[in-house]
């Protein structure tokens, strides 16, 4: 599972929201919440996410019955947050993570995303106008993915900082598709009001596995100068260029065909090239590998 946390510091005031914590007792309903992503969970028969011994109470819903109102406890999974790692889990539910989030690191508030996906994005934009939330990623996944279930758990966070699952949220099976959630509100504070916007999207891209991986270098006449075979693994260590190259083309053999990438040297960069593959790991999930030409 590739694991991206990354923190951007507000440049504007915001409410300075606590740490995440799995708590036992029951907590007051939050006053509002909003959406902070997707958490998304694989499965082959359809089950989805159900209240167990992680769950929480928190706050009730009333229901009007012919006996009275009655209360109906919230029942939510809440997130753990590691501070040290920045890490995020919910407790019983293995899945992959793309949201965002308000944490408090020491006296300042943060915002801090946790992206599991590949090609991950993630934006804040603040405006006079208001906020605006944009995340996207991808999975790459095998073709034994036919008949998997892909359940779009919604991310929430309350006003008092709490991050949780509450088991909504769609789901589609089989892959090569994307899924859009939005969530559009207006806030409203003592100063003024604004509009605040969530949208996140997710891809379930299908690919076949890698069987071989070949690296051909040229001169600027185009005379094949070396030919390396590169292992298929998650970690490849980097590659030197040919004194005399001027480009390379990386083949990825696939049981469908080969895939042809051209790469040129840079002439007077001194960074290195660099090309992303995906390799399959044990549970069928493309995971990046990068070749480092220097």
């Amino acid at each position: 599972m590739i694991k991206k946390l990354f923190a951007l510091l507000l440049s504007v005031s915001i409410l300075l929201l606590s740490g995440c914590s799995l708590a036992k007792e029951p907590k007051a309903a939050p006053n509002s919440h909003r959406l902070a992503g997707v958490y998304l969970v694989g499965t082959k028969n359809g089950e989805r996410i159900s209240p167990d011994e992680n769950w929480v109470e928190y706050g009730s819903q009333q229901l009007d019955t012919e006996f009275g109102t009655l209360p109906i406890p919230n029942m939510i999974l809440p997130a753990v947050y590691d501070d040290e790692t920045g890490n995020f889990t919910f407790p019983g539910v293995e899945g992959f993570a793309l949201f965002e989030a308000q944490v408090q690191r020491g006296d300042q508030s943060v915002i801090t995303s946790a992206c599991d996906l590949s090609e991950s994005y993630v934006s804040v934009t603040t405006t006079d106008f208001g906020t605006n939330y944009e995340l996207s990623g991808t999975l790459y996944v095998g073709q034994d993915a036919a008949d998997t279930i892909w359940n779009f758990y919604h991310v929430y966070q309350a006003a008092d900082g709490t991050i949780y699952l509450d088991g909504t949220g769609n789901s589609c099976q089989g892959s090569n598709f994307s899924t859009t959630v939005n969530q559009e509100e207006t806030v409203k504070t003592q100063e003024k009001e604004g509009a605040e916007s969530t949208t996140v999207k997710v891809s379930i891209t299908e690919i076949s596995e890698t069987e071989k991986i070949m690296m051909h270098q040229y001169n600027a006449a185009g005379q094949k100068l070396e030919t390396t075979q590169l292992p298929v693994s998650a970690e490849i260590p980097a590659l030197s260029w040919h004194p005399d190259a001027a480009w390379a083309v990386i083949e990825e053999y696939h049981q469908d065909g080969v895939k042809r990438t051209a790469l040129d040297r840079p002439v007077s960069d001194p960074n290195p090239v660099e090309h992303t593959i995906y390799v399959m790991d044990e549970n069928g999930i493309g995971q990046p590998s990068s070749i480092i030409l220097q």
